[in-house]
């Protein structure tokens, strides 16, 4: 009868216990109640920084119009406002309609923040996108688009922050 030695498949055994966090031998007693599954110990990885910031953006958009766009068009102005961080993703927005006098539209649009950012000095992104749909009797089915941007540094907590944006439609 040819028999293996005991020995390396006892050895086997203890290793692959081992290796998946559970004991070689153990009384019924002392096993845990749930059971344990091997893992990698992850590098420790430090809280991010929160700061929380909020203000107002007080947003002032003023848009030169196309000349078939007449007086008394609705013209739509959205703001967006955006901080974006490794850590963080802040988003506040708002918009407003108003109508076409003169060949220009100008309106003022408050953004309300109320963020939380890595570091005071993220930089905060205002987008702005215009939109007129002209009388379509007059001018033909086909509506204006057009966007428009700047960016800056976070402003101080409580702040309210005048930005001025210029465009065209």
């Amino acid at each position: 009868m040819n028999r293996r030695p005991a020995a390396p498949i006892a050895w086997l055994a203890a290793l692959v216990l081992t290796l998946l966090g559970l004991p070689a031998r153990a009384p019924a007693a002392a096993q845990p109640a749930v059971k344990q599954l091997a893992g990698f110990l992850l590098p420790h990885r430090p809280a991010a920084k929160q700061i929380n910031i909020e203000g107002t953006y007080a947003v002032t958009v003023t848009v030169q119009l196309n000349k078939d766009i007449v007086d008394g068009t609705p013209v739509n102005i959205d703001v967006v406002a955006t901080a974006n961080d490794e850590t963080f993703q802040d988003t506040s927005s708002n918009g407003a309609t108003v109508n076409a006098k003169g060949g220009t539209a100008t309106v003022t649009v408050d953004i309300p923040y109320d963020w939380q950012v890595a570091s005071t000095d993220d930089k905060v992104y205002i987008e702005v996108s215009l939109d007129a749909d002209p009388d379509v009797d007059t001018i033909g089915e086909y509506s204006f688009i057009n966007y428009v941007s700047s960016s800056g540094k976070l402003p101080a907590n409580g702040a309210t922050t005048a930005v001025t944006i210029d465009g065209t439609l």
